[in-house]
């Protein structure tokens, strides 16, 4: 299930812009039932189309697969290039297998490197991120899950020379509420 109606139309009409481009897979019956529901879907092209198909490169935030054919490692690292900023990128490799140049080139363009496994497993961790590079997201440096997620809602307001009285408590000399805060580079709940 989807999270609004506006995400399952926006998914509806990039995978009918999809279907013209790419070969479907299989096939699944419409998703019925409550709520905004999208059936499962997965589609294969070949990675020399990535260059003059932007449809293949659209996001499709939804229970939608698109696997790209590719004959070499350069064939692949060139698709690769083509890609704008995702919050994760998945390897599925033997073992012993040397993906070190394909999570290079995801690296610079994922936000999550995801080792066989799936994208879905977000954990509200500390180690865990779930942000990328633009566009995925407009904030790179912070996650929308996780222990420090929060932060990605926070804006910073610097109070130059500002008298204590037009301080909020959190920033007032005296420590009204007792917090721990970092003056003067140093971990403290004492008053400054």
């Amino acid at each position: 299930m989807l999270l609004n109606e506006r995400l399952r139309d926006a998914l509806r009409d990039a995978v009918g812009r999809l279907e013209q481009r790419a070969e479907r897979l299989g096939g699944s019956p419409e998703a019925g039932g409550p709520g905004f529901r999208h059936q499962p879907s997965a589609y294969e092209a070949d990675a020399g189309d990535l260059g003059t198909t932007p449809e293949l490169l659209e996001e499709h935030f939804g229970p939608v697969v698109l696997f790209v054919r590719y004959g070499t490692r350069d064939d692949l690292l060139a698709a690769l290039d083509r890609v704008e900023g995702q919050l994760t990128g998945t390897v599925h490799a033997q073992e012993g297998e040397d993906v070190a140049t394909i999570v290079e080139a995801l690296r610079e363009r994922v936000g999550r490197v995801i080792f066989d496994g799936f994208p879905t497993g977000v954990a509200v961790t500390y180690g865990m991120h779930h942000g990328g590079p633009f566009p995925s997201t407009s904030a790179p440096a912070h996650t929308s899950v996780g222990m420090t997620a929060i932060t990605r809602w926070l804006r910073p307001v610097a109070y130059q020379n500002a008298p204590p009285a037009l301080l909020p408590a959190e920033l007032k000399p005296d420590n009204p509420l007792g917090i721990w805060r970092r003056v003067d580079g140093e971990l403290t709940r004492d008053p400054a």
